[in-house]
């Protein structure tokens, strides 16, 4: 998401009048970019922990209870998204 920011400039478009753009996992340079990258964040430590426990469970020979865990995720918004437009 940081390089379609700067390509967009380099392009001549405007973010975010021209084109709103969100990036992924709230690295540290999204809040340094200029305009800060809006993004979503996850829980990463909650993320490897299950990973491991998941994976310790396997390798003990277990079955687990589920394949498919959804960790809680958070838009946080900064310069580079618009407002919605009304229609």
């Amino acid at each position: 998401a940081i390089g379609i920011v700067k390509l967009a400039e380099e392009m001549g478009l405007r973010v975010p009048l021209d084109l709103s753009v969100i990036g992924f996992d709230d690295v540290l340079e999204a809040s340094r970019l200029e305009p800060p990258l809006s993004t979503v964040r996850q829980p990463m430590r909650q993320f490897g922990a299950t990973a491991v426990h998941m994976l310790r469970s396997l390798l003990d020979g277990e079955e687990l209870p589920v394949r498919h865990v959804e960790l809680p995720t958070q838009l946080i918004a900064r310069d580079t998204t618009s407002p919605r437009r009304k229609v």
